[in-house]
């Protein structure tokens, strides 16, 4: 269908020693950095140089191709993976939320790589026959690929920010828990001590938070993270109040039993979803235990076939967020 791209091998822009040039310009401020044991700054500034040097090589117009791929996906994958999830489970013999996931993260990457297959192909076929052009999508690219980067490192750095909160709230919570069982089991005579055990991830989460505040980059972190600017992104309050319906048996099922809920009862679309979840001798057992839903419980619920059908109901999605959007004197 194409031709033989040799034109490749000798195009200025193709040979040019990109990653040595990377190399030379940011090594310096890496090492200086991390000589000042800013290993943030540093490691931010390392990921921004590979992230500009895989954009020369790719070239914008593939960096955008990329982009449209990843925006497809997660605009028709979810859709795509609920109406196909039937397939899988016959397929590979999965259930609940694990053939969800299967489905939904499938047909994502699909489509993802199939559209990004075509603006490769599309990317050689225009700048086959045309190296001037080819240098400026390159260069351009770099830009494209270095700005990826430091959104990127802002994403991940804003995002530790805003859950490493959240994450000593839940650890503080679990440690008030573990001392009054041990409170409990003192009084029946097991004077037995308990800790709760170290986690890496929650120890990553706070050292990395810790480094980022004390970074030169922090304040602007800080400054324009991204999830307390973008309302799509500034979900911790709704999270933490879904947590706490979760972890509570009487919580979950008080929500189904909210007015707004109740309302959604009498439309026949969402009865026999509602129906089935109270029904389900599953569901009930573990909402009538008056236990605390631990995470293995959680995944129960969630892998539930009957609530998730409730959950496919997009308007009980949309009405049960309205629920458990906090106050607004909560949020300041």
């Amino acid at each position: 269908m194409f031709r033989k791209h040799e034109y490749y091998g000798e195009n200025p822009a193709a040979e040019f020693p990109i990653s040595i040039v990377a190399t030379g310009l940011f090594a310096p401020p890496i090492l200086y950095f991390a000589y000042q044991q800013d290993y943030v700054l540093a490691a931010a500034l390392a990921a921004v140089a590979v992230s500009a040097v895989s954009g020369f090589k790719l070239g914008l117009l593939r960096i955008f191709g990329s982009l449209v791929g990843i925006s497809a996906a997660i605009a028709l994958a979810p859709g795509w993976g609920r109406s196909q999830a039937h397939h899988f489970s016959e397929w590979f013999g999965t259930t609940g939320l694990t053939n969800r996931f299967l489905a939904i993260g499938t047909i994502g990457l699909l489509i993802a790589l199939a559209i990004t297959c075509v603006f490769v192909l599309l990317s050689r076929r225009i700048f086959e026959q045309r190296p001037r052009l080819d240098a400026t999508n390159r260069w351009t690219g770099l830009l494209a690929g270095a700005g990826q980067g430091a959104v990127a490192m802002l994403l991940l750095l804003g995002g530790i920010l805003t859950i490493e909160p959240l994450q000593r709230e839940q650890r503080e919570q679990q440690t008030q828990l573990l001392q009054q069982t041990q409170r409990g089991r003192a009084a029946a005579g097991d004077s037995q001590a308990e800790e709760l055990p170290a986690s890496m991830i929650h120890n990553l989460v706070t050292q990395t938070a810790e480094r980022t505040q004390s970074s030169v980059v922090g304040p602007l972190v800080t400054q324009y993270n991204p999830f307390e600017r973008i309302p799509q992104l500034n979900q911790i309050s709704k999270l933490q109040r879904t947590a706490q319906v979760l972890h509570d048996p009487a919580e979950v099922e008080g929500l189904l039993r909210h007015p707004e809920v109740v309302r959604l009862q009498q439309q026949p679309s969402m009865q026999a979803a509602i129906a089935s979840v109270r029904q389900d001798s599953e569901i009930q057992e573990i909402l009538q235990s008056g236990e605390p839903i631990n995470g293995h419980k959680a995944m129960r619920l969630l892998s539930n076939p009957a609530v998730m059908e409730l959950v496919d109901q997009p308007e009980f999605v949309k009405t049960v967020s309205q629920i458990l959007e906090p106050p607004a004197a909560q949020l300041k």
